[in-house]
């Protein structure tokens, strides 16, 4: 029986095209997902709430976040 993996990388970039890259990058190399934080001087839950959509589209749908 073959194990699965299991391993989240944290893949915060300061911008989407860097975490869309390392996002597909530790995919790649077998990574079971990826964890993204939002940069700091973000304060209210629009503004958090918008990075983590804009976040999505930026890795697409295929990636488990």
């Amino acid at each position: 029986m073959q194990r699965q993996r299991s391993e989240l990388v944290g893949v915060s970039e300061p911008g989407f095209a860097a975490l869309s890259s390392m996002a597909l990058k530790w995919m790649d190399a077998g990574a079971a997902g990826v964890m993204i934080a939002p940069p700091p001087h973000l304060r209210t839950d629009d503004q958090i709430t918008g990075y983590f959509k804009q976040a999505q589209e930026a890795i697409g749908d295929d990636i488990p976040w």
